[in-house]
């Protein structure tokens, strides 16, 4: 029986830029030129130049692992890159908004480092964008969406779902050939994802954590979903 964490493995070290519908292409050249124009901005507001200070501080790490800050001249590590990059695209709060939310600014640095860092195509890249946003789009919907609409008025679920991003930037940083993950890697990655989905819904003694609304007890669903993705991600571990 296939595991949830090795379909979503298998969808990011299988899918390539061949596959993907002309329309889905666009639309990844159109949110990628999106947030490098959101990114520049950023400069320009203390939230996008104090992640650029960070990133400075992290230096350039490994040889042959460097990528650049957005807007600059400087190559930094391609962590501390994607870091910097990251709060320079949301620093202006004018990036795309995609269900469940803040999606670009999570999943495209590491994508435009990771393809800098390993001197991936451009079609490579574009796949990774694609990719990682539609698994962050089906891991937020399944959590439950926020944002939903009913009779004209905003209306809070029951179940609050968050983290969901996580699945789709690692999904575009393992995505390419060039960086040597196979599917049986990339099912490691995603289980390490689980793992973290996990621990963004405790606290640091591990008790659950929740939102409470009027009227409403904590709703820890969430919270078990996450669980039983830990644990469909140590059974995709077995040999």
């Amino acid at each position: 029986m296939t595991t949830i964490v090795e379909t979503f493995a298998n969808f990011a070290t299988e899918t390539r830029f061949e596959a993907l519908p002309a329309h889905v292409v666009e639309e990844s050249k159109r949110v990628l030129l999106d947030s490098l124009g959101c990114a520049l901005g950023g400069l320009s507001h203390s939230k996008g130049t104090i992640g650029v200070e960070y990133a400075r501080l992290q230096g350039p790490g490994t040889s042959g692992a460097q990528a650049s800050i957005l807007g600059t001249r400087e190559r930094v590590s391609a962590i501390a890159a994607g870091f910097a990059n990251a709060e320079l695209i949301n620093a202006l709060d004018f990036d795309a908004l995609l269900p469940p939310g803040h999606v670009s600014p999570y999943v495209i640095p590491g994508a435009l480092a990771f393809a800098e860092a390993v001197g991936a195509s451009g079609k490579d890249l574009l796949c990774a964008v694609a990719i990682a946003h539609e698994l962050s789009n089906r891991m937020g919907k399944g959590l439950d969406y926020l944002r939903d609409i009913k009779d004209g008025k905003l209306s809070s679920p029951p179940v609050h779902g968050y983290s969901s991003t996580i699945f789709g930037a690692t999904a575009a940083i393992v995505q390419r050939e060039a960086v040597g993950c196979d599917r049986h890697r990339g099912q490691h990655v995603a289980g390490e994802c689980a793992v973290v989905l996990v621990a963004a819904h405790t606290d640091r003694n591990g008790e659950v954590r929740g939102r409470r609304r009027a009227g409403a007890n904590r709703d820890d669903r969430s919270v078990a979903g996450g669980t039983r993705a830990h644990r469909r991600s140590t059974a995709a571990r077995r040999p």
